[in-house]
């Protein structure tokens, strides 16, 4: 189980690794998010734990739509319909519900492996949860055009990120507790 944890660890770490990182060359983005959604989705299979379970089905299905909307801004596909913009929306809400149960667990696991990372944990989960609702909320009022809440929304984007950069810091460090703790290859 030990090793089992660290690889779950170290799959959330690549997973929110390529969330965070967003590479466009010529337009095209080379570390697509759905390629964090994949490493999400591997953890889980992994790690097994039942509870999970739902969790790994909502990376699965956001997987699947990260990767259509990848395929179709290839193709130039991508129109802005409000239906669209409803279900980006939707999309962004389990995005943030996934995060969020993916973080309860990690803060778990750095507990119980008595982490020095898992206060910094907590405290990141908790700007980071803050900030994605925020987000949420301000793409809901800008889709009835509420362009009033722009300098909420590149506040909100410059605090998820730095808390979210923490978050990976965090969980990096965790990792190598885990991996000096445990002795892994």
């Amino acid at each position: 189980m030990k090793k089992k944890t660290y690889q779950f660890i170290s799959y959330l770490v690549w997973g929110f690794f390529l969330l965070l990182l967003t590479v466009n060359l010529y337009g095209f983005n080379i570390l697509p998010n759905w390629l964090g959604y994949l490493m999400f989705f591997l953890a889980f299979r992994l790690y097994a734990k039942e509870s999970m379970k739902p969790i790994q089905t909502l990376s699965l299905i956001l997987l699947v739509f990260s990767f259509a909307g990848w395929v179709m801004g290839l193709l130039h596909l991508k129109h802005s319909f409000a239906a669209l913009e409803i279900l980006e929306i939707v999309i962004d809400i389990a995005n943030i519900y996934l995060l969020y149960r993916i973080m309860d667990e990690v803060i778990e696991i750095a507990a119980e492996n008595g982490s020095t990372q898992t206060e910094k944990l907590k405290i990141c989960h908790h700007v980071n949860v803050a900030t994605e609702v925020i987000l949420v909320i301000s793409d809901i009022i800008m889709l009835f055009k509420g362009n009033f809440v722009e300098f909420l929304v590149s506040l909100c984007l410059a605090a998820g990120v730095i808390a979210s950069m923490i978050n990976a810091k965090a969980m990096s460090f965790l990792e190598g507790e885990l991996y000096t703790k445990y002795g892994m290859n």
